[in-house]
């Protein structure tokens, strides 16, 4: 449904608003981003991954840290903002503005980071996801609101402080436990210690999406940006579900760490099912990517198409190092992770570099998709030495799909007409046979996979 929901509106606001708006947010928020991914430390993550339970305690200890964190975070972007003029000479006065007013939802998120922690713990995923989709309604119907009465960028910031506040607000009400300001060191000292990797592995892993803003931003402009923004968020919608899927499966995972055998079949289940998906969309954009945006996005996003195509390309990598990532993490290998993802977001943005000034805006995608293969790897074979999964849950899904490639290819080559009718068929094809692997998966299977009892 989130998927749904972002995809429409995605498709409005990129109707209603040229490339440089978008652009302007994503440099934005990239600026914020640099300050506020440290700003809980991996606290909350550390908290969820203990093998004990966690109680009031516990929960006011994170929330007084958070608190102390997050008031030193907003200060530090109230100041700092105006730095940004200095790297992105070519971007608007608004920008400063923009930045601030984006740091605002820091002051309250720890009252609502503290309420989420106990709904993750005891995996209590339907509240979660309920939270999510009401803030995300929310959330675009001020964006669309302000976009149609002509506040441009500043839509999108009304947007992002509407869906905090929807979420803190919901996520607090729905559960009972009001934290306190407690001080424990010795606690503190434990939450950190794994935290500090934990969250690390997160800024790694994050860093590789800051090339957008900071290469392309910098380089070539806000337009750039815009277009490089849209065709990676488009390119990588599945992610959307990946992203929500890891976050039942870290704590599932984390339950499961004593007991390699019984991992080993969720990792399993967890590849097969998500890359059925990634592949699928993958095909779809290298068929229908150029037909699909021109009617739904207009002519001018079209220079986008290449870039969501190599994206996509990517998505099986990027499949890889988070499933691969979110298991080693689970069973302790909270170093190893941070390790392989650093390296991973190096090699992006080094190659990004380079790359950009070589071949132009489609050097982003390829150094992204270079950088994710060699990464996804070595996460996967180390991570083999410790759980027994099976290679082939990664590798027979894509079968089906590039089987279909190598249909297409003739009409590919034959362009006009022929391609268009080969795109559509083989398009529709590839979502009739997904959607048969889905039922197989999800519905006919079901009660022998095990997978409902294990949660």
């Amino acid at each position: 449904m989130i998927l749904a929901i972002n995809l429409v509106v995605g498709v409005i606001l990129a109707r209603e608003l040229d490339p440089a708006t978008f652009g302007l947010y994503g440099i934005a928020t990239f600026c914020l981003s640099l300050i506020t991914m440290a700003m809980d430390f991996g606290i909350g993550g550390s908290l969820i991954q203990r093998k004990g339970n966690f109680g009031d305690h516990e929960l006011s200890v994170v929330f007084t840290l958070q608190t102390g964190i997050s008031i030193v975070a907003a200060i530090l972007v109230w100041f700092l903002a105006p730095l940004s003029l200095t790297v992105y000479k070519h971007a608007s006065p608004d920008l400063v503005w923009i930045i601030r007013s984006l740091a605002l939802p820091i002051l309250f998120s720890p009252i609502g980071t503290v309420a989420r922690l106990q709904l993750e713990r005891s995996i209590q995923f339907h509240k979660v996801a309920t939270i999510d989709i009401a803030a995300l309604i929310l959330s675009n119907v001020t964006i669309l609101a302000l976009v149609f009465t002509g506040h441009g960028v500043w839509s999108f910031v009304g947007g992002n402080i509407a869906n905090a506040l929807a979420t803190t607000a919901a996520s607090w009400f729905t559960v009972r436990y009001r934290p306190r300001l407690v001080i424990d060191r010795k606690l503190s000292r434990e939450l950190f210690s794994f935290g500090m990797f934990f969250q690390f592995g997160n800024i790694a892993n994050e860093a590789a999406g800051w090339i957008i803003p900071l290469i392309a931003g910098a380089g070539l402009g806000p337009a750039a940006v815009g277009l490089l923004t849209w065709s990676s968020s488009n390119a990588r919608r599945p992610l959307m579900v990946v992203d929500n899927v890891m976050r039942v499966a870290f704590p599932h995972f984390s339950r499961l760490q004593t007991d390699p055998a019984a991992l080993a079949v969720q990792v399993d289940h967890y590849f097969r099912r998500l890359l059925y998906l990634c592949y699928a969309w993958c095909f779809l954009a290298f068929v229908l990517g150029a037909p699909v945006t021109k009617l739904v996005y207009t002519e001018k996003w079209l220079p986008g198409v290449l870039p969501l195509q190599l994206f996509a390309l990517g998505l099986a990598f990027d499949v890889a190092n988070w499933v691969g990532g979110m298991t080693l993490t689970a069973i302790g290998g909270v170093k190893e992770t941070a390790i392989f993802t650093l390296v991973k977001s190096l090699m992006a943005i080094t190659g990004a570099s380079v790359c950009v000034w070589w071949i132009g805006i489609i050097g982003i995608p390829i150094a992204s998709m270079a950088a994710s293969f060699v990464s996804g790897v070595f996460i996967l074979i180390w991570l083999r030495k410790r759980v027994p999964y099976h290679f082939s849950q990664i590798l027979l899904p894509a079968a089906p799909y590039l089987l279909g490639g190598l249909v297409f290819l003739p009409f590919a080559i034959a362009g006009g007409i022929p391609r268009l009718a080969a795109g559509w068929i083989l398009g529709a094809a590839a979502i009739g046979w997904t959607g048969r692997v889905f039922y197989l998966e999800f519905v006919k299977n079901r009660p022998r996979d095990g997978l409902a009892n294990q949660n």
